[in-house]
């Protein structure tokens, strides 16, 4: 399927939410990615993905959050297992365009949760009724500030073998 079939919104809902003592304005969440199970030829089915995040506007990290997120989309990173990705780029592609939104929304998400589930017709809807799980996020705490040169270093006793 083209990328342009895909679908992905976040938009206000006029919700408010009190989240580790802060006020999280709501935003409601839909995306939409059709894809051809098997390839070309395969059966037509969509990944459904809809939800809620609650957004602290102004939240400390806020600026490094978005700066992260939009390099992420630009570059095309993904957050799955690369077979995955170029299995589905698609999916990969709806992601990245979702992180170039969170990332306009002035804020930190501090509780997301989403549905995901896949539709299609006869085989494919058959197929599809296995696929749905639902997922929460919720943010304990935002620390801002240097990260010590630790955090990146290989833990202890790990080694590196190249193939050749």
């Amino acid at each position: 399927m083209s990328t342009g079939d895909i679908k992905s919104s976040i938009k206000p809902n006029g919700q408010t939410k009190q989240i580790g003592g802060k006020t999280a304005n709501g935003y409601d969440i839909e995306i939409s990615v059709p894809f051809m199970m098997g390839g070309e030829k395969g059966m037509a089915m969509t990944i459904n993905m809809s939800g809620h995040t609650w957004v602290v506007k102004g939240a400390p990290g806020t600026a490094d959050y978005a700066a992260f997120y939009r390099g992420a989309a630009a570059k095309g990173w993904i957050f799955q297992d690369p077979k995955s990705a170029k299995a589905a780029p698609g999916q990969a592609k709806a992601m990245a365009k979702m992180y170039e939104q969170f990332a306009s929304l002035g804020g930190v998400p501090y509780e997301t949760d989403m549905e995901m589930k896949e539709s299609g017709e006869g085989m494919a809807g058959l197929m599809a009724k296995a696929f749905h799980f639902q997922m929460t996020t919720t943010v304990q705490s935002i620390e801002t500030g240097a990260l010590s040169a630790d955090m990146f270093a290989p833990p202890a006793g790990y080694k590196l073998t190249l193939k050749k």
